[in-house]
């Protein structure tokens, strides 16, 4: 009983302490007062509203005469008021029943000055449950607006369309909604991706984000798995726009597998420097030139531009065409880039646009070119640059034309059959590695070993034993391993001829059921695709590790002249490929660096070589007496073969160039022509 009575005693306090204060007859009056004018004078509303507001600052009718207050401020776009009062009632009835609203209309005020970091401190407090289902959608609009990462706004935007699909509104709505989420995802980076991924699970946008992932792995040119992602992707909801970019994802897979092996290798350079040149005289016209002549990529542009200017024989040599040549400054900016555009194709007798460079200003500049029926030809090895675009054009070498080649190379004139390939991993050495495969693949050899290194990697040991069989040791084939090191360790301490005899010994020592050790080398062809700096670090590790007497082959990023200095004799006959080569005994690329180092003084680079082949394929259709864009464009399709700085050429009908590059090799202390 006396435990019952307590508990009633208790109950009693707290209903008593819990109870809501009343407002006195005076401060119900003046308050009544007040919003009785409302209507009429809201002026007038607002003033008795103050004055309430001073006189009594602690009656229960204080926070909804605040609210009030801060509304009429609103309503009259007084934004100091609407704050000040805004914030009293954050400050004074952070948990009333005004306060949810409060913060929201608070957060969006110092939204519109900029101050997002304090409105996403207010959302972060605001009781989304307490909310109505449009205020909720209001709630995660403004969260959108104030987010600074990328994914976290589509999260929120996300949020906002899941509320709209479930309540009452308009087909228009949600397309405007999915519309500003599309270009939401399409704006995120490949990390932003990989996060929308992981928290949006089945809700729209999740197809839009799964098929943007594929599109990143289709510009690394990694295809193997693209086909099964893509049909996973259309599994999601998709909208109208979704279906149209999986339309498209799904005709480049199918193009890719098409092309696949079907592309004839061009002619070599002794073949095309036997026919008869196209001339570039008499050309005249107004070429447009749209590069990053300031930015951080200045550099580039500086030299593209004066392989430009060389092709186009503006400093006056005897024989020259008569091209004005429209400069313009992208900055490595896209939307400069394609302002520059659009100013050019304004220009009356312009006949074609070169550059830009990177592939987002190409991009860029590629959509406004198309619009304005203008011919392009940019700087950038991304392939999808141009297409489904008529006008537009890409000349880069790719990293598909220097596999082609360099396995080309090493079957037909090295005999060699089976390969093997050691990459990093991120997705330009998974690319390559899936271009070598299918190179080799096609040209009938096989692909015997691949591994993998990280990026940044400077001990290659682990990946070069996976290569070479030691990923794969039985027990007994490792304690056989540990007895031959042994023995090799006792024969370096015997003289020169007993050690060699020790060395042959343990080369011909097998495992305990008769099998053969480790280093496995069962190919005859290495290709490591790295810069030469990873290659100089790289290189020594392989005899280090016993994997000798293969043939190595590279990239064009291996065409630098420290690449000797760093690895030395360990890259001695390795056959690489280049954008181009200052030592090529073939006139058309002589000429062209022998022009450039007269000119400018300067040595060229695969920038300017690029760009100068550009300008030229533009001249030979102006000195053919083309006039009109089109028909520029059509003559532009119809390269064949073309000899240039940067390799032979030939367009595709989609607008793409394929290239032979150039092949070198690695002789004693110096890199020489192999064509």
């Amino acid at each position: 009983m006396r435990t019952r009575s307590l508990g009633c005693l208790v109950l009693l306090i707290l209903l008593s302490g819990c109870a809501t204060p009343q407002a006195t007859e005076e401060e119900q009056q003046t308050y009544d007062e007040a919003i009785s004018v409302l209507q009429g004078d809201p002026q007038e509303a607002a003033n008795r509203l103050e004055t309430f507001l001073r006189v009594y600052p602690l009656s229960p009718l204080a926070e909804q005469a605040a609210w009030e207050r801060s509304q009429l401020a609103l309503a009259a776009a007084d934004r100091g008021r609407a704050g000040f009062w805004l914030g009293w009632l954050v400050r004074n009835h952070p948990r009333g029943p005004y306060a949810d609203e409060t913060r929201i209309e608070l957060a969006r005020l110092h939204a519109r000055t900029g101050d997002f970091e304090m409105a996403r401190r207010l959302l972060r407090d605001v009781r989304t449950r307490r909310l109505s289902s449009q205020r909720r959608r209001e709630l995660y609009r403004l969260n959108a607006d104030v987010s600074q990462d990328g994914a976290e706004r589509v999260r929120w935007l996300a949020s906002a369309r899941s509320i709209a699909a479930e309540s009452v509104v308009s087909d228009k709505v949600l397309e405007l909604m999915d519309a500003e989420l599309a270009a939401a995802v399409d704006g995120l980076s490949l990390s932003e991706l990989e996060a929308a991924r992981s928290f949006l699970g089945g809700r729209t946008p999740a197809g839009r984000v799964a098929l943007r992932l594929v599109e990143e792995s289709l510009d690394e040119d990694e295809f193997e798995d693209a086909a099964d992602d893509l049909l996973e992707a259309s599994d999601f909801d998709l909208t109208v726009s979704d279906r149209d970019l999986l339309g498209a994802l799904l005709l480049r897979v199918e193009q890719h597998e098409m092309q696949r092996g079907k592309r004839e290798l061009l002619p070599t350079f002794a073949d095309v420097a036997a026919r008869v040149l196209p001339s570039r005289s008499p050309a005249r016209g107004s070429l447009g030139v749209v590069l990053p002549l300031s930015g951080p990529y200045a550099s580039y542009g500086e030299d593209s531009l004066r392989g430009v200017l060389l092709a186009a024989r503006v400093f006056g040599e005897a024989g020259g065409s008569d091209v004005r040549v429209v400069v313009r400054d992208s900055g490595g900016d896209p939307l400069r880039a394609a302002a520059a555009v659009r100013e050019l194709a304004k220009l009356e007798g312009l006949s074609a646009i070169v550059g830009p460079l990177r592939s987002s200003a190409s991009e860029s500049a590629a959509r406004v070119a198309q619009e304005e029926e203008v011919p392009l030809i940019a700087l950038t090895s991304r392939e999808r640059v141009s297409q489904e675009r008529p006008y537009v054009f890409r000349l880069r070498t790719t990293a598909e034309d220097e596999t082609r080649y360099l396995v080309d190379y090493a079957f037909h004139t090295l005999g060699a059959r089976r390969f093997a390939v050691l990459y990093p991993d991120d997705g330009y050495g998974r690319g390559m590695r899936d271009h070598f495969w299918q190179m080799v693949d096609e040209s009938g050899g096989w692909l015997m070993a691949a591994a993998a290194y990280p990026p940044d990697s400077t001990d290659f040991g682990a990946s070069i034993r996976e290569m070479i069989g030691y990923a794969l040791l039985t027990p007994s084939e490792s304690i056989a391993l540990v007895e031959r090191e042994r023995f090799l360790r006792r024969g370096r301490r015997l003289p020169p001829e007993d050690a060699a005899l020790t060395r042959e010994i343990a080369d011909g020592m097998i495992g305990p059921e008769g099998e053969v050790l480790p280093p496995i080398v069962d190919f005859d062809v290495l290709f490591i695709p790295d810069g030469y700096e990873q290659v100089g670090l790289l290189a020594p590790q392989l005899a280090f590790h016993e994997l000798t007497g293969v043939q190595l082959l590279g990239v064009s990023d291996w065409h630098h002249p420290e690449l000797i200095e760093i690895a030395q004799e360990h890259v001695s006959g390795a056959v690489i490929s280049a954008l181009y080569d200052a030592n090529s005994r073939f006139a058309f690329e002589a000429g062209f660096v022998d022009a450039y180092r007269s000119t400018f003084g300067l040595e060229p680079d695969a920038f300017s070589a690029h760009a100068y082949d550009a300008a030229n394929l533009v001249l030979v259709q102006l000195a053919k007496g083309l006039e009109s864009r089109e028909a520029i464009r059509d003559g532009l399709l119809s390269i064949d073969a073309y000899p240039g700085a940067s390799g032979v050429t030939s367009m595709r009908p989609d607008g793409n160039a394929s290239k032979r590059p150039f092949l070198l090799q690695v002789r004693g202390s110096a890199i020489v022509p192999l064509d």
